[in-house]
């Protein structure tokens, strides 16, 4: 354990000075103050484009982040040779692997507070929906705290992705892979809705390839909490329990994927 936090605190240490990531998180935090603007282009919706756009915009640049920092955690490590020198010490390659990704795991939790923090801020500013009459309204701020901690979920299981495929691909294949496992997980709830209850969805063939899809591959689109929260559409204590456990389930099930592929990986 002592030997996983030293490297997490490593890991740490080498990414938040790496140049990608404070561009990612500096336009980041640009692009949720300047929403401020965009949203003037509708005066009637200016709540909800800025909230909508907000939201997206947290969404978006945490999977930049995640994808393009964390094709390089290990490859990094291999180009500079330096990981000749860690495992040559008595450092295990599951270590390793699990020091990179709760590094990354800890700066994308510190950037998507500070996103959230600043786009509370600029609705606060712009609107009524946080502040009345100098009253924060705590209904309104918990249901944005619950959607950016979904979307954090949502960046780990990626980044717990991008490891997994780190381990035996190089960067270029490690991120179209991820991108598209990331892109397939949002849709596959609408593959299962279509082959069930579709009648034209294709009979048993599709039906069981929806089947492989929606119990086969990390499940995205139930991370996805922005149209139930902001909506008021009910969803249950239980439904958010089984969404994050199956999320947390599914990064135990990469991470230790990723250490067997990479404990057979010659350098």
């Amino acid at each position: 354990m002592k030997t996983i936090l030293t490297l997490t605190k490593n890991t740490f240490r080498e990414t938040i000075r790496d140049k990608i990531l404070l561009v990612i998180a500096f336009f980041g935090v640009i692009l949720i103050a300047a929403t401020q603007m965009l949203a003037a282009i509708s005066a009637r919706q200016e709540e909800k484009i800025l909230v909508d756009m907000g939201l997206g915009m947290i969404d978006i640049f945490g999977m930049l982040i995640t994808i393009f920092v964390g094709t390089q955690l290990i490859f990094r490590e291999i180009d500079k040779k330096t990981i000749f020198v860690l495992l040559s010490k008595p450092i295990s390659r599951a270590s390793f692997l699990i020091s990179k990704f709760l590094g990354l795991g800890a700066i994308l939790t510190l950037i998507t507070g500070i996103m959230l923090l600043v786009f509370i801020t600029v609705v606060a500013v712009q609107t009524d929906l946080v502040l009345v009459d100098d009253v924060i309204q705590t209904a309104f701020v918990g249901k944005l705290v619950i959607i950016a901690g979904f979307s954090l979920l949502s960046f780990l299981l990626l980044l717990a992705l991008v490891i997994f495929f780190s381990s035996f691909m190089q960067p270029v294949l490690a991120t179209f892979s991820s991108l598209t496992m990331f892109v397939v997980g949002h849709i596959t709830d609408d593959i299962w809705m279509f082959a069930h209850y579709n009648r034209e969805g294709g009979g048993e063939a599709m039906k069981a390839f929806a089947n492989a899809v929606y119990y086969g591959l990390p499940n995205f689109s139930s991370l996805n909490m922005k149209n139930f929260v902001l909506n008021d559409i009910p969803v249950s204590t239980a439904q958010m329990l089984s969404a994050a456990g199956g999320a947390l389930a599914w990064m135990v099930l990469l991470l230790l994927l990723a250490t067997f592929f990479f404990s057979k990986r010659e350098f």
